[in-house]
């Protein structure tokens, strides 16, 4: 049996902000998992990284975007299954941080993104779990 710690991972993200609106990307097609959901600009932790490092890293691949003030805002777990079936722990920490551009240069694994306000996202198609933290990041 496999040991099921290969199935945690830590994913590091961000709320991003420009004036009363949040960035929202949406998983492309073409990816293996989580296909046409709309989720934050993040991902996976690399090794010896610190959970900063991989959210500015992770937002300049995805977003291109240059971040101001970084601040923790949460974190939550979530258990997610792969198209493959595999199941995933996984930990999710979440940044806020503030922009003034608008502009945004997609990487491959988004085809969409959007601009929009709690109350939009929280009516848009998000991955798993992430309305909850939504909100709740609303509510402070």
């Amino acid at each position: 049996m496999a040991n099921r710690n290969d199935n945690m991972f830590v994913w590091v993200g961000a709320m991003i902000q420009n004036g009363d609106k949040f960035l929202f990307l949406r998983r492309s097609n073409h990816t293996e998992n989580w296909r046409r959901k709309w989720q934050l600009p993040g991902g996976r932790m690399e090794w010896g990284e610190s959970p900063l490092d991989t959210m500015r890293r992770e937002v300049m691949e995805e977003t291109g975007l240059s971040l101001r003030g970084p601040v923790l805002a949460g974190a939550y777990t979530s258990m997610i299954r792969s198209r493959k079936g595999v199941e995933y722990h996984t930990l999710l920490i979440v940044f806020h941080a503030r922009t003034r551009s608008s502009r945004v240069r997609l990487s491959d694994e988004h085809d969409e993104y959007r601009w929009m306000t709690v109350r939009e996202a929280l009516r848009s198609d998000l991955f798993k779990d992430l309305g909850k933290f939504v909100k709740e990041f609303s509510e402070t």
